[in-house]
């Protein structure tokens, strides 16, 4: 039987026919001082030369060259996704055809990887393009890095060396608007960037112009980022205010100086008003599209880059596990021994089939290290680190993922949460309660105090979940709720709300907790704010419907006072002047406007819902059987 490669490289080839040749002799002679286990994947974007056949030529003469003939011109991006779905080796390099990308640079690249990284770029330290392709590049990353929010190095290409669990997390992304560098950067694995020497072209020219540099910025921030439609959001409120404002201004001017406001400047603030009204109103409907954008894209919630234990495989030293505990942390190196030990401790009481999964959400410092040396004292501990900072929401629905316990415990970092407490909330869940949590008279500080207290009441408004300020996320749930959480992969996530709205019997119990610990980790004002309207707009459409409703509403007043200033002059001949057939029409039409949007806001809400795939219902019990088909 074949061995598969050990190394393969990627190359898609659009209009480089004549470097293809000293390209594999060099890719040959480079590799083969690595290895002579090599695989080269030459991939044909369609381009109007003679490069496939002589990919055959080349490909005929060593077994080593694979080609792989697209059907039309995709794209470099696509080209290179091609490659990476075909590619077989434990290091897979992506490298451009141009000679630019010189192969002779590939074991320094390899070197570093064999440091302990997963990922390697190259980044060229004199980039011998034209001038106005330096220029054009600079300002594409400047636009992408201003919108999107990702710091990218305008130094960068596609030139590097992934390990094969890095190409597995690349074949998981199916999207349609592909960047090769920004998904590897997205993914957040061990990455090290080197500098590389960079040549100048020998044939041929560049074919991405400043006009398709620009059109690869734009795409990029739409598939990463909903900043756009979030200034739009801004800028609409923004303009409200400020028409507000000014109305208040010339009123005051009008009762304290006496000051006549002319009619064109209530129009005009008028103008303004609705015009700021209609950008906010499309902004927040534009955050549902971006919502639906990110839900189709259908990427993984997490990519996990170590555990300290087999996914596939049981632990043969324990049965199956009676309770989980699953702990999100980040940045808490100096806590884990004392929670493990406090926790094991706590759970040695209830049974000695538990588990303990700690899920590093990326930390900065030392934590996986603690985790690991812990994994490593106690069996019964696993660890789990996530490839890049997730956010603890999803660090949490990794450990969910891979708990096996009959019930499952879910705990923060922070220090409030005792383990000590856990035999309280398993005791309640005993009484026949699929979930329990616990609450606290006063979790979080001053500013989390506020968001728990009012967003709870705007969020059971919104979407009817009845969540209590005093709740937090340490609570025990039955397997079958686990099993029913599962089934939600939306990308925006919140623990609570959806427990919640799967509707098992929950009840609360009163904890004492402890003084936090982990200050670092809490949020700021601007986080809470931005978690708390997320979770609004997930859960429910009700903006857009009140949306919908102030239209017609503003319509109907419009019409009414319409009706009004025409009856007076019919019946008492009372003319109409100018500026009021104007104001009226201005709010008719914008009356109109938003009715138009909040009715098309309720369809981009139901598409919403679909996208999300939640299940259509839960079933809690059956008068049959065990309740499956």
């Amino acid at each position: 039987m074949k061995n598969p490669p050990y190394i393969s490289v990627i190359t898609p080839v659009y209009g480089c026919a004549e470097n293809l040749r000293e390209l594999y002799h060099r890719l040959v002679k480079t590799l083969s001082a690595i290895t002579e286990n090599f695989e080269i994947i030459m991939v044909y974007d369609r381009s109007p030369d003679d490069a496939w056949q002589i990919i055959r030529k080349l490909a005929s003469g060593d077994p080593r060259v694979k080609g792989i003939k697209l059907s039309k011109n995709f794209g470099q991006h696509k080209a290179i996704t091609a490659g990476l779905d075909y590619a077989e080796g434990e290091w897979v390099v992506v490298m451009d055809c141009d000679l630019q990308d010189l192969p002779e640079e590939i074991p320094k690249l390899y070197r570093t990887a064999m440091e302990g990284y997963d990922v390697v770029f190259g980044r060229r330290v004199r980039r011998k393009d034209n001038i106005l392709k330096r220029i054009s590049s600079k300002i594409n990353y400047f636009i992408f890095n201003r919108l999107s929010g990702i710091p990218f190095d305008e130094s960068i290409a596609n030139f590097s060396i992934i390990s094969g669990k890095v190409v597995q997390a690349h074949r998981k992304i199916r999207e349609q608007n592909r960047s090769y560098s920004i998904f590897t950067y997205w993914m957040g694995f061990r990455r090290k960037d080197i500098e590389i020497e960079h040549a100048p072209r020998k044939h041929g020219r560049s074919t991405y112009s400043f006009k398709k540099l620009v059109k690869l910025a734009l795409d990029g921030i739409v598939a990463h980022s909903n900043k756009p439609l979030q200034i739009s959001t801004y800028f609409g409120f923004a303009l409200s205010l400020f028409s507000l404002l000014y109305a208040m201004w010339l009123v005051l001017q009008y009762f304290l100086f006496e000051i006549t406001v002319p009619g064109w400047t209530s129009v005009m603030v008028s103008l303004y008003f609705i015009g700021g009204l209609l950008f906010a109103n499309i902004g927040i409907i534009g955050v549902y599209v971006g919502k639906i954008f990110h839900e189709t894209k259908n990427r993984p919630l997490y990519l996990i880059q170590e555990t300290t234990f087999r996914p596939d495989e049981q632990l043969s030293v324990f049965p199956s596990p009676a309770v989980s505990v699953v702990v999100p942390v980040r940045n808490c190196a100096s806590e884990i021994e004392s929670l493990c030990r406090e926790t094991v401790k706590t759970l040695r009481k209830l049974t000695e089939n538990f588990e303990l999964i700690l899920v590093d959400d990326a930390s900065k410092d030392s934590t996986w290290d603690a985790i690991s040396e812990m994994a490593r004292i106690e069996p019964r501990i696993k660890g789990i680190e996530l490839s890049r900072e997730f956010g603890l929401c999803w660090a949490l629905t990794a450990g969910l993922d891979f708990a096996e316990g009959e019930r499952v415990v879910v705990m923060d970092c922070n220090g409030i949460d005792n383990p000590a407490e856990i035999p309280e909330l398993y005791r309640k869940a005993e009484e026949g309660y699929d979930v329990v949590f616990g609450t606290y008279r006063h979790p979080g500080d001053g500013k989390e105090k506020f968001f728990r207290k009012y967003f709870s009441k705007i969020l059971e408004s919104a979407s009817g979940i009845e969540i209590e300020p005093e709740m937090t996320n340490f609570s025990i749930v039955s397997k079958r709720v686990l099993e029913n959480y599962r089934k939600l992969r939306e990308h925006y996530r919140s623990y609570i709300p959806f427990i919640r709205w799967l509707g098992f019997e929950t009840v609360q119990i009163p904890l004492k907790g402890r003084e936090e610990k982990n200050l670092q980790n809490r949020k700021t004002f601007k986080k809470l704010l931005f978690h708390q309207l997320h979770s609004v707009i997930t859960l429910s459409n009700k903006p857009l419907r009140l949306s919908m409703e102030f239209g017609f509403i503003m319509t109907a007043a419009s019409l009414i006072y319409g009706s009004w200033l025409i009856l007076k002059y019919f019946l008492y001949g009372i003319p109409v002047p100018g500026w009021t057939s104007v104001m009226v029409s201005i709010y008719f039409i914008g009356g109109m406007l938003f009715a138009n949007l909040g009715v098309l806001g309720l369809y981009i809400g139901k598409i919403f819902n679909e996208t999300k795939k939640r299940p259509i219902y839960i079933v809690e019990e059956t008068t049959f059987g065990n309740g499956e088909k």
